[in-house]
């Protein structure tokens, strides 16, 4: 049968023995995702209908389905007899769900990985910790099932795995501060503030871990550029978050040396806007 793994963390990924699999047509592909986010937990056959067409659904959409799990079975298992259930692609009771041994995979194991960080910051050793988020972290390739079509890929499902991510990368950066271990983390909260743009606390979080580790600079690029986002995309300016970090990231105890890159505020129809940046040092 060969070594099956699994990932949902990106790019939906199928493989046996390393070798990748062709899931089939997007909302078959879909219906593998959606599972694989279940992480072996039984889905109801409504909400699969729900999470592949929303409030409209075919009459077929229940016939569609079955023919999507046989499909499934069958890129799973090439060799499972006409009808037979299988070992990885299970349905019961109105229900179907994916049999999943460990470390098979990768959502599993990011969140494995979190609840092991989580018990080393308990003890103390916050740079084990860190580490071993970071661990985690890498395991994201992009946001969950990037690939599958995006009107279901924007179901709460999918999104709440998104915000997983989110929260751990927030957990790490508190827990690197408080290691003195910043410079672990930077590289893999740069990957999730690039898919969480106008997330001002992590972008916060981000900007600390800069200037803690004597990135200045970068830090206050980061403010600059999360700014000039929130003004073109939301019409606002920086919040206190943001405001704060920047401040510790220019204040002289921060270190000197660096050129530093202030972007100053200005009101303007009620609503905080930035204007041309200054170049100081």
């Amino acid at each position: 049968m060969g070594q099956m793994s699994f990932g949902v963390l990106g790019a939906l990924q199928v493989r046996r023995d390393g070798v990748a699999l062709a899931a089939g047509p997007p909302r078959q592909r879909s219906l593998l995702a959606l599972l694989l986010a279940r992480a072996g937990e039984a889905t109801a056959l409504h909400e699969v209908v729900d999470v592949l067409w929303g409030e409209a659904p075919p009459p077929s959409a229940v016939n569609l389905i079955r023919r999507y799990v046989g499909e499934l079975r069958r890129v799973l298992e090439p060799e499972l007899p006409s009808l037979a259930a299988g070992q990885w692609l299970l349905g019961q009771a109105g229900t179907y769900r994916l049999a999943l041994p460990d470390g098979r995979l990768d959502l599993v194991t990011f969140r494995r990985l979190r609840t092991r960080a989580r018990e080393h910051c308990r003890e103390g050793d916050h740079r084990r910790g860190v580490e071993t988020y970071v661990h985690g972290l890498r395991l994201w390739r992009g946001p969950a099932a990037a690939d599958i079509p995006a009107e279901i890929r924007g179901h709460p499902v999918f999104g709440a795995l998104d915000r997983e991510r989110l929260a751990t990368a927030k957990d790490a950066a508190d827990a690197a501060l408080r290691g003195g271990c910043g410079a672990l983390l930077v590289d893999e909260l740069y990957r999730v503030a690039d898919h969480h743009p106008l997330d001002e606390s992590l972008q916060a979080k981000l900007m600390t871990a800069l200037s803690a580790t004597g990135n200045r600079a970068e830090a206050v690029a980061v403010y600059n550029d999360v700014s000039t986002r929130l003004r073109d995309d939301l019409g606002i300016g920086p919040g206190p978050q943001l405001r704060s970090a920047l401040r510790d990231a220019v204040a002289p105890s921060a270190g000197a040396g660096a050129p530093v890159v202030l972007a100053r505020e200005r009101v303007q129809d009620g609503l905080r806007t930035l204007e041309r940046p200054s170049v100081t040092t």
